[in-house]
């Protein structure tokens, strides 16, 4: 299939004879499932792309491949040396879950080569599990095998990142693939390549993004990815299903700057009041941002961009958006993953670029939009990008307002060590298993 010219490059593929599945509950042969609408997809419609194999790459493959009826997986690698690192793995991915691992097989691989040219078959379904930093350029590679009949799941912390795709490689909505999105709740840390722990259960919420219409195959692709027990994933409407998202923003956008800056785990952060002032220093700034950016997109004064009608939206954040309301989302957040260290933290550590722009930066620049003050926020990304460490002693130097919320500060102390808010689903889902 041929593309526009806009799209970029083909991908070469490089089939690589996947041994036969080896679970303890999986047969050998893959089984096709029945979409919602009662069509029965084919297996090239049926099969599942994952592009980005990280963390959430993982969880998504081994979830998969290890339900009674998997779909066909095909993981696309994006460099050679890849070839080699999953030959050292065994061919297979382990996800050790609470001290218990599991090992799935049954994968086709594909090497992602930008110097061929030679047409490849469709890719009918394709999660993309990679960093934000680097999502237009992985999409990018396979955008010539993506087409209005296909559907692309995006599973990317923050913001902004599709907004990055559709005008870069789908502007056109006639040519435009579905899109969906995966707001990921596991917190997951990487022991080798092709092998990541999962400390702690975790949840997954699965929607249409808001403003894109629903198809059979889009719809299909949802059913596909919901079952397995690992992801404990729930299927919303795109309203609600925004909205998480928008909660995990604001946890992401609290957490994990501070477990970079205070080099703590997700937990450990709340063990000081003082740390916890700044948090909600965060959180005050970052209130308004987000009630007038669905006031505005509401309005469709600019925000909008033609991605739908978010009267929900704006109701559900004009009644609930607050700094309580946020408040307990990070709380919540916190809680799910207390013994993780932080995405970021792991990027820091590793070397690799943080995804704070499309978190933090994000929030910076529709504050600076709006004529807020975002200079806290702004404090941190400077920060983060520059490396830096912070002790509790550093803070007053830094944040001098931070006075004016320590006992916020020490209230949120007070509630995490109650064990307040408890953990529970705030949106009514479309449907659970």
């Amino acid at each position: 299939m041929k593309g526009p010219p806009f799209r970029g490059s083909y991908l070469m593929k490089h089939m690589h004879k996947p041994s036969r599945a080896y679970f303890s509950t999986l047969p050998a042969k893959s089984q096709i499932q029945q979409s919602e609408e009662g069509m029965t997809p084919t297996s090239t419609s049926n099969r599942i792309h994952i592009l980005g194999q990280g963390n959430i790459g993982r969880l998504f493959a081994h979830g998969l491949a290890t339900i009674p009826k998997p779909p066909p997986i095909t993981l696309l690698f994006h460099r050679e040396s890849l070839l080699e690192e999953w030959k050292q793995a065994g061919e297979c991915i382990t996800i050790t879950d609470r001290g218990i691992p599991s090992t799935s097989r049954n994968y086709d691989i594909e090497i992602i080569n930008s110097q061929d040219t030679d047409s490849k078959s469709s890719i009918m379904n394709l999660i993309v599990a990679t960093k934000t930093t680097k999502t237009l350029q992985a999409i990018s590679a396979v955008a010539d095998r993506l087409s209005r009949d296909s559907t692309i799941m995006f599973t990317q912390n923050g913001m902004g990142t599709i907004e990055e795709v559709t005008e870069s490689l789908f502007p056109y909505p006639g040519t435009r693939p579905t899109y969906t999105t995966a707001t990921v709740y596991h917190g997951l840390f990487s022991t080798s390549p092709f092998s990541s722990v999962l400390p702690g259960k975790g949840k997954m919420a699965l929607s249409h993004h808001l403003g894109t219409s629903s198809t059979p195959m889009s719809k299909s692709m949802l059913t596909q990815v919901r079952p397995p027990r690992l992801f404990d994933a729930t299927v919303y409407q795109p309203n609600p299903g925004f909205t998480r998202r928008i909660a995990k923003l604001t946890a992401n956008a609290i957490i994990n700057p501070l477990s970079v800056l205070f080099q703590k785990k997700n937990g450990e952060l709340f063990e000081s009041h003082q740390i916890c002032a700044l948090m909600y220093l965060l959180i005050a700034e970052i209130d308004p941002v987000l009630f007038t950016y669905c006031d505005r997109s509401t309005k469709g004064n600019g925000d909008d961009k033609g991605n739908g009608d978010r009267a929900y939206i704006r109701s559900t954040w004009k009644g609930h958006v607050g700094t309580r309301f946020m408040t307990e989302d990070v709380l919540i957040a916190a809680r799910r993953s207390a013994e993780n260290y932080s995405s970021m933290l792991q990027d820091v550590k590793a070397g690799r670029e943080t995804e704070i722009d499309y978190i933090n930066g994000w929030l910076v620049k529709k504050g600076l939009e709006y004529g807020l003050d975002m200079s806290v926020n702004q404090k941190v990304i400077e920060m983060v990008k520059s490396n830096k460490k912070l002790e509790l002693e550093d803070i007053e130097p830094i944040f001098g307002q931070y006075h004016s919320t320590l006992d916020r500060g020490m209230s949120i102390r007070k509630e995490w060590e109650l064990g307040y808010p408890p953990l529970r689903i705030r949106f009514k889902p479309e449907r659970k298993s």
